[in-house]
């Protein structure tokens, strides 16, 4: 029995759109006409029409809830392609329900689960498929799903909280950039048109000013593609991923978020018994950072050579010394997965902290830069009007 897509309209206009099980396009289109609906198209699943509109991106929370589901039904004692059904038929109508329907009907096929998967790789990265295959053949699907779940999780905490971190200062930003512009833009000019009828030299400040105030947009534009050119630059040369970990305050918390999504993705992948090598590919894909993928190449090259994984690490400035301790013993001790899932959870404890200073740090200084602004507009300002007052008075 096939799956396929439809697009038609009701007795009453209205247009429908979904899935429909059936043994072939003409038993699909019957059962349609069957509901009342004026078939306008009708594709099968499978088809490269449809598998275009699985590019989208979907959200980390339904990619954890799929997992989570599946790892609970699996764990049940529920067949895979019971579970998948039942997953597929009580998600809302959309694309990940019929990325579901697919992904089961090539399970009953005969396909295995990860390479079904792996067809999908906008929705299901390589390190879910290596993870599920790795589960396919221990026999241990189930706990290798949960254990997947499981990280998307953790990921998804870790965003939250750089989320929130960077909530409030963007919007103080943005408030504050308001307020500047309106001054600048609506105030000053009206005020200078006043100096302007009164025939007297302006205080300095007030100069400044009032020519920021003429040519802001000049300057704001400057500023913009000075900025521009120099990020472009350094994307292009790679010379801002290296910055990313060397920069101050900042570089220290990428750093960190670096290591923990590293060493999450390692554990998850060594724990389910896939080799070093085959996880450090992996790895290279989940940290989108030119810097990092060139050390994992490098320490890839080294560990084919017969060199340890810590060795290899150590000789790079990203990693800290306690950690490659820790990977140290774990190679030692035989639980290098183990010992990386020890590392993603001590990481993500010291990010929260370190989140905490940040923001404690941030807000303050923030708050300081713009206040400063804002007081040089006001007191260039106030000051010709004080020096008016005080020349008219008697």
């Amino acid at each position: 029995m096939g799956i396929y897509t439809y697009l038609g309209y009701d007795q009453r206009g209205k247009k429908v759109k979904g899935t429909i099980e059936a043994n072939s396009l003409d038993a699909a289109r019957d059962r349609l006409q069957g509901k009342g609906i004026f078939v306008a198209e009708l594709t099968p699943l499978n088809s490269s029409k449809n598998k275009s509109l699985f590019v989208v991106r979907v959200r980390s929370k339904e990619l954890f809830s799929f997992f989570q589901q599946l790892g609970a039904l699996l764990e049940a004692g529920l067949p895979l392609v019971k579970a998948l059904g039942l997953i597929a038929h009580q998600w809302n109508a959309g694309m990940l329900k019929n990325v579901f329907l697919q992904i089961k009907q090539k399970v009953e096929e005969g396909h295995s689960f990860s390479n079904a998967l792996a067809e999908y790789p906008h929705i299901f990265n390589k390190t879910m498929v290596a993870s599920i295959k790795a589960g396919e053949n221990s026999g241990q699907l189930d706990q290798v799903v949960q254990k997947l779940a499981e990280s998307i999780e953790q990921e998804l905490e870790l965003k939250q909280r750089l989320f929130s971190a960077l909530a409030y200062p963007c919007f103080l930003m943005v408030v504050g950039a308001g307020v500047i512009v309106f001054l600048l833009v609506y105030l000053v000019p009206k005020l200078s048109n006043m100096f302007k009828e009164v025939n007297r030299s302006l205080p300095l400040l007030t100069l400044i000013l009032l020519k920021i105030s003429k040519y802001w947009w000049l300057i704001g534009l400057s500023f913009a593609l000075t900025g521009i050119l120099t990020y472009f630059w350094l994307v292009k040369t790679h010379r801002l991923d290296r910055l990313k970990f060397v920069f101050p305050v900042v570089g220290s918390l990428y750093t960190k978020v670096v290591i923990s999504r590293f060493a999450r993705t390692m554990g998850l992948l060594l724990s389910n018994h896939v080799s070093v090598l085959n996880s450090l590919v992996v790895a290279k894909e989940v940290i989108a950072n030119q810097e990092f993928v060139s050390l994992l190449k490098r320490v890839e090259a080294g560990i084919k050579q017969g060199q340890g994984l810590a060795l290899e690490l150590k000789k790079s400035f990203i990693f800290p010394e306690r950690v490659i301790q820790m990977i140290a013993v774990g190679e030692e001790s035989g639980c290098l997965g183990e010992m990386f899932v020890k590392i993603a959870r001590l990481y993500d404890q010291e990010l929260k902290t370190s989140l905490a200073a940040f923001m404690s740090l941030i807000e303050p200084v923030m708050i300081l830069v713009l206040g400063s602004i804002v007081g040089f507009i006001v007191i260039a300002i106030l000051l010709p009007i004080f020096e008016l007052s005080t020349f008219l008075s008697p």
